[in-house]
């Protein structure tokens, strides 16, 4: 299930969003999926995945009909920075198409996360068979909900799920994109990394299924002349006209060989791979995989995050389609990931120092925002990278606490803990939790009895509604 946030609970985004937060399985935290229908994350966001620091954030916008006029967006987005007990992270794209492709991409979009983070083998050694399960269940649920008609609608999906081994499992339907960004440490050049195949009549092997299940295949035809790529369609009658051979929904196409059974591959990650892209075909439809890649690895060589590189992405990508297409436009969305390895933490007594003051302060979010209690150190690491913040040691001591565990592990105060740690947010935001544990760093100061740390957010919270109104699509 999923709801709405309350007002001043989500993060402010842009003036397309539609936004949804879900709670995880326990229902203890509701900071940790995010799913915009129509809108992207205003600003960037971090999360830590073992070593690695993920920064990213999304930009989306909707596409205009042959009449120039804006449709509702059907592109539809998820980020889930833990599955349940494990150390992942999940991102992923979804692109609806047909009259209900909203719907089916919303559906998909609330189901796929919640099903990877309740399965038994969400693991990583087992990512690979969890997320083509859930994949072909998240089908199941679609067809099974009397509200949605996906006779003749469906949607794509791509997710990508980072481990703290630094694996990445890519699982794709369709022809939405994972593309990883390899940077070489000698020239400073970037390539892009291919981590999805796109399922299209294109693929001879795709081609070859759907023509042995009795499907059709052939382009629009303009008098004698094809007019754009090949689609699928029924042996003697002409739907469903679909231009991909693997999906969600699109129930009429799955009788002529159309199939929810994603391609999954999990890769290691390596020191260089310093990007990762998830994009709808928008995006891509005139622009390659390298162009997206350049374009990143140019907002990240001048200093711009994650966000401003997304927003030029969907912006560079729709003047391309009125170049080529005059008026009409499709959906674009692009989720942009920034990937470092986080230095180690300088001693154990800074460690120890930073396991008391994110003891306090976890407790103090756990308790002010009702997340359920229990495991405070660990709630204080999950708002770190969350919203920018000063987290306060000793009262002397500043860090920033987008900087995660390491950095405020690297405090040069001495700190000694035990019996209880406290925290709180400032406002109506507080509470207490407990800790306990010593240690030394390398500069000077004591402390006894508690660690404490407080939080100062910065920025409004809101969300906002979405655009709507339906249109052509190129589907």
């Amino acid at each position: 299930m999923y709801s709405r946030v309350p007002a001043g609970r989500a993060r402010r985004l842009t003036d397309t969003a539609d936004v949804v937060f879900f709670t995880d399985p326990a229902g203890s935290d509701m900071l940790s999926v995010i799913s915009c229908f129509g809108g992207g994350l205003e600003g960037n966001r971090s999360t830590t995945v073992g070593p690695l620091r993920l920064t990213y954030s999304v930009h989306t916008a909707p596409g205009s009909d042959p009449g120039g006029n804006v449709k509702e967006n059907q592109d539809a987005w998820a980020i889930k920075e833990r599955l349940g007990s494990q150390e992942m992270a999940l991102f992923g794209v979804f692109d609806g198409h047909g009259q209900e492709g909203k719907a089916v991409s919303h559906h998909v979009c609330a189901t796929v996360p919640r099903l990877v983070a309740r399965s038994a083998l969400c693991k990583p050694a087992t990512l690979e068979p969890c997320l083509s399960a859930c994949f072909v269940e998240a089908n199941r649920a679609l067809r099974r909900t009397a509200s949605i008609d996906c006779d003749l609608s469906g949607s794509t999906g791509v997710v990508a799920v980072v481990t703290a081994g630094g694996k990445l499992a890519v699982a794709n339907l369709g022809d939405s994109r994972c593309v990883a960004g390899r940077v070489d440490p000698r020239s400073g050049k970037v390539a892009a990394v291919a981590l999805t195949s796109d399922h299209t009549p294109l693929d001879q092997a795709e081609a070859d299924r759907v023509l042995a299940s009795g499907g059709r295949i052939a382009s629009y035809m303009l008098g004698d002349e094809p007019l754009g790529p090949p689609r699928v369609w029924l042996r003697d009658l002409n739907v469903p006209g679909l231009c991909m051979t693997r999906s969600f929904g699109d129930a009429v196409a799955a009788t002529v060989g159309v199939i929810d059974s994603p391609e999954v591959a999990v890769h290691a990650l390596r020191p260089e791979d310093r990007y990762l892209v998830l994009m709808s075909d928008g995006i891509f439809e005139f622009m390659d995989s390298q162009e997206v890649m350049e374009s990143v690895h140019a907002h990240a060589a001048r200093g711009t995050g994650p966000g401003e590189a997304a927003k030029h992405l969907v912006k560079e990508a729709r003047r391309r389609w009125q170049q080529e297409e005059q008026d009409i436009i499709d959906d674009c969305t692009a989720v942009v990931i920034y990937t470092s390895h986080r230095p180690p933490s300088a001693g154990a007594g800074g460690a120890a120092a930073s396991a008391a003051g994110g003891a306090g302060l976890g407790g103090g979010l756990s308790l002010g925002l009702g997340l359920g209690g229990g495991g405070a150190a660990a709630a204080g690491d999950r708002l770190a990278g969350r919203l920018e913040s000063t987290l306060r040691l000793s009262g002397t001591e500043r860090h920033h606490a987008a900087a995660g565990p390491a950095a405020r592990g690297a405090t040069s105060h001495r700190m000694t803990a035990s019996g209880s740690g406290s925290g709180s947010v400032s406002g109506s935001v507080s509470g207490s939790g407990s800790g306990s544990g010593s240690g030394s760093g390398s500069g000077s100061g004591s402390g006894s009895g508690s660690g404490s740390g407080a939080l100062r957010p910065s920025g409004s919270l809101q969300s906002k509604a979405g655009i709507g109104g339906f249109g052509f699509g190129r589907r």
